[in-house]
């Protein structure tokens, strides 16, 4: 009984070792990267009103206030199709500003990825099915900095929902890396 009971552990052994692949690569399956990878992430933002804002071409120098941090991340991934110039900006419903400021969003937007710019006019959004605006967007490497003191990815969008009354809001931060 113990010699077969040896060779069934034997044998489960050796089958166990024959099933394991320690180099992936042997494989022949390359899962690659995504298209848009370098502007693809979960980021740590926050988002600003304006009171007075001006011409939307000088955007970014609008007095910009802070409205509050987003309790989750903002996440930035590819499409199904994995093209090079589209991607999905998700804020995973935490723009709702209540009293029809609703600002959630999750969009494909349309992308220049060599300069990692990215916009998109009258996209309906998948939460609330009104026309989501975006202008502006861009992430720049190494332009933030974390709660930790090193420098991260920044991210920074402005984003107007067709029913809103606020206009646009500003949505900045970094990337989260866990």
């Amino acid at each position: 009984m113990k010699k077969y009971l040896l060779l069934l552990a034997t044998l489960f052994v050796a089958g166990f070792m024959a099933s394991c692949d320690s180099d992936p690569s042997d494989s022949g399956i390359d899962a690659g990267g995504t298209a848009v990878k370098k502007m693809c992430g979960a980021w740590k933002v926050s988002v600003y009103t304006c009171e007075a804002p001006g011409d939307e071409k000088d955007i970014d120098s609008w007095k910009w206030e802070l409205a509050g941090d987003f309790g989750g991340d903002l996440l930035t991934y590819n499409t199904a199709a994995n093209d090079k110039d589209t991607l999905w900006v998700d804020d995973q419903k935490e723009c709702n500003f209540g009293s029809g400021n609703d600002y959630s969003h999750n969009v494909k937007v349309a992308v220049n990825y060599k300069k990692r710019t990215f916009s998109i006019a009258g996209a309906e959004s998948q939460y609330t099915h009104d026309a989501i605006t975006i202008i502006g967007g861009k992430v720049l490497q190494n332009a933030a900095v974390n709660d930790r003191g090193v420098k991260e990815d920044s991210i920074v969008y402005y984003v107007k929902a067709a029913h809103s009354t606020i206009g646009y809001l500003k949505v900045s931060g970094y990337r989260q890396n866990y």
